[in-house]
């Protein structure tokens, strides 16, 4: 602890923090400081969270993928999924009926990440259901269950950092943000901070 209060006097400090985060992608130093700051993290107050979503939004092959899991390998409790293969009930919790006829709660990985980090590669290839299910985690930070008699309100203080390709390929400067991704704009508006990567 001595020792990394007297780095943080450092004015480079930050700069060094930045190149030996993820150090096999060249440049994008705005965003990988962006990363680092939301994986510290601020200060939580009552009803007001300390966190942020942020959106990496670009051309394919500009290392979006690579930034997150360099985040999930920093952070111990934090779980890494792609949007194309996780399901509503995988992303938040479902009720599972038990062969004694008992249901029991599966909770989903954010859920499982309570005071962590989901880190959400291809959002833009998860279904409408299961990317609805984000809404109330994202702006309530709580994942809410009614079925077959059971009403549950579950934490899910999570940050979400998560990436997406625009739906035509690459980004058409023509078009607006809304039109180029395959994201529907009440989520969106859920993400704090949304970076554009352009190839």
């Amino acid at each position: 602890l001595r020792q990394m209060k007297k780095d943080v006097e450092d004015p480079g400090f930050m700069l060094k923090l930045i190149k030996s985060f993820a150090p096999e992608v060249y440049g994008l130093d705005n965003v990988k400081e962006t990363l680092i700051l939301g994986m510290a993290g601020g200060v939580r107050a009552r009803n007001k969270r300390g966190s942020i979503n942020i959106l990496l939004l670009g051309d394919p092959s500009t290392a979006k993928s690579t930034l997150l899991k360099a985040c999930a390998d920093i952070i111990p409790k934090s779980l890494y999924t792609s949007g194309k293969s996780a399901s509503a009930a995988g992303l938040t919790a479902a009720a599972v009926k038990r062969p004694s006829g008992q249901w029991m709660i599966m909770p989903g990985v954010i859920v499982l990440c309570n005071d962590g980090f989901v880190f959400i590669d291809e959002l833009d290839k998860a279904s409408e259901d299961d990317r609805s299910s984000l809404h109330e985690a994202m702006e309530q930070q709580t994942v809410s269950i009614a079925k077959a008699g059971v009403n549950l309100t579950l934490d899910a203080k999570t940050s979400i950092l998560a990436a997406a390709n625009p739906k035509f390929g690459n980004y058409d400067d023509s078009l607006a943000l809304m039109d180029n991704i395959n994201i529907p704009s009440p989520l969106l508006s859920r993400f704090d901070l949304i970076w554009l990567i352009k190839d």
